[in-house]
């Protein structure tokens, strides 16, 4: 279980709130009481990756993992996922898809962590696997416009237009308010 204390349970507010910073100092502070608390590793590892800080967020983030009790697969793979998001950002590419694969291990359905790892699949030029994923989150969740749109970029790094134009297609029939589909297309 996660802590309980008060200043974890405010940070955690601060951070579904969006408040970034105020959530960012007040699981600071929990660690000056709790320096094992691999929960607000976790949290700052997340925080730190949305600000591009990208040596903190790694530095975080592999103190979670050795804080966070393996039994909380939910949140070991959460860590794995942005330790890859982190690893592929600074281009060690090979090693974020380690952690990626680590995260599909622990979580085989979580959408989020498939998409990372088709993402880094496409960056590798590995279209077909990445299609593969981007497939997978299109049978877990059939609204998924993710799903679509990244077989369609697959399609289209292949060559393969008129297909690739199909799905960017089936994205703007889901989303017809999508812009990002538009874009593709």
């Amino acid at each position: 279980t996660q802590p309980a204390s008060s200043t974890y349970n405010q940070a955690l507010i601060a951070l579904k709130n969006n408040d970034n910073q105020r959530a960012m100092d007040l699981f600071m502070q929990e660690l000056t009481q709790n320096r094992s608390n691999g929960y607000a590793h976790m949290h700052i590892a997340q925080i730190r990756n949305q600000m591009q800080q990208y040596g903190p967020a790694i530095s975080s983030a592999t103190t979670a993992l050795k804080n966070i009790p393996s039994s909380d697969v939910k949140n070991m793979a959460n860590t794995h996922n942005i330790l890859a998001s982190s690893l592929l950002s600074i281009g060690d590419t090979a090693k974020a898809l380690a952690q990626s694969e680590t995260s599909l291990q622990l979580q085989p359905d979580n959408t989020e962590a498939l998409e990372r790892h088709a993402h880094i699949l496409y960056k590798m030029g590995k279209y077909d696997q990445s299609s593969a994923d981007y497939e997978k989150i299109k049978e877990i969740d059939p609204k998924n416009i993710v799903g679509y749109l990244g077989v369609g970029r697959n399609l289209n790094a292949q060559g393969q237009w008129y297909k690739a134009i199909k799905q960017f297609n089936l994205a703007i029939n889901l989303y017809s308010s999508s812009s990002v589909a538009r874009i593709y297309r």
